[in-house]
C-alpha cells in the first residue's frame, strides 16, 4: 500500500524492508545505508527498534511516521 502510493507520487524506486523475529532490524538499517537510502517510513510499532541500531550506525535518515509509531516517545521534555 505505501509503495503503490510513494509509485502514484512519482517515486518508484523505494525498497521495501520486511521486519519480522528472524530477521534482525540491523540487517535493513545496513541494507539502506548502504544504498543511499535518504527517507524511512515506518508502518507500524517497530520504528524504535530501528532507530536504536541505525543511531549506533550513525544512520540519520528522515522519518516519515504517523500516530501509530507513538512519536511522542521521541519528544524531549
Amino acid at each position: 500500500m505505501i509503495k503503490s502510493a510513494l509509485a502514484a507520487a512519482g517515486y518508484t524506486d523505494s525498497i521495501i524492508y520486511q521486519y519480522s523475529r528472524h530477521r534482525l532490524l540491523t540487517r535493513g538499517v545496513l541494507q539502506f545505508k548502504g544504498k543511499g537510502v535518504t527517507h524511512v517510513i515506518a508502518s507500524d510499532a517497530t520504528l524504535l527498534a530501528f532507530l536504536l541500531p541505525a543511531s549506533s550506525q550513525r544512520y540519520q535518515p528522515r522519518y516519515g511516521i504517523t500516530t501509530y509509531n507513538a512519536p511522542a516517545t521521541f519528544l524531549e521534555t
